[in-house]
C-alpha cells in the first residue's frame, strides 16, 4: 500500500514561531546485534496553520546503557531548537519501560507520555499509511 503522493509536501525550513507544539516520539530497543531492531525517533510539529510538519527523523542501535543519555540529548536540542518545552513520547514496551523510569528519576519536568503499544508493528504501521485516506484535509510536511 502507497500514500498517495498529494498527501505529502515538503519545505524548506519551519521557524519556532511556526509552531503550536513539537513531539519527539520514541520507539526503543536495546541490543546492537545485527539482526536486533533500531531505536526510532520521529520529531513532528503542529503548525499554527493546523498541519504537521516531521522535523527530524532518526535511527541507531545501541544497548539501553547509552539510551537515556541519546534521548536526553537531543530533546535539549530540540528545547533550543525551537524554544519549546516539547512532548515526549515512549513506547511503554521492553525497553521503552525502563526509559521511561530513567527518564523521569532524572528529569520529572520533562512531559512524558508512556505511549501503550496497540496490537502488531506491521498493524500499527498499516493504520498510520491509511491515515491520510482517512483524513484528506491532513496535509503533511517534511523539513528538507
Amino acid at each position: 500500500m502507497t500514500v498517495p503522493e498529494k498527501v505529502w509536501g515538503a519545505i524548506d525550513q519551519v521557524n519556532a514561531e511556526d509552531l503550536v507544539l513539537v513531539v519527539s516520539a520514541w520507539d526503543t530497543a536495546s541490543k546492537t546485534g545485527e539482526k536486533n531492531d533500531f531505536s526510532a525517533n520521529v520529531v513532528i510539529g503542529r503548525l499554527r496553520s493546523g498541519g504537521l510538519a516531521v522535523l527530524d527523523v532518526w535511527k541507531s542501535k545501541l544497548n539501553f546503557a547509552k539510551l537515556p543519555d541519546v534521548v536526553l540529548n537531543r530533546y535539549g536540542l530540540l528545547m533550543e531548537r525551537y524554544r519549546t518545552l516539547p512532548a515526549l513520547v515512549i513506547e511503554d514496551a521492553g525497553s521503552g519501560t525502563q526509559l521511561i523510569d530513567t527518564i523521569r528519576s532524572r528529569d520529572a519536568q520533562i512531559p512524558l507520555i508512556a505511549a501503550n503499544p496497540v496490537k502488531a508493528k506491521i498493524i500499527r504501521a498499516e493504520r498510520k499509511t491509511q491515515f491520510g485516506w482517512m483524513y484528506p484535509e491532513f496535509k503533511l510536511l517534511a523539513v528538507k
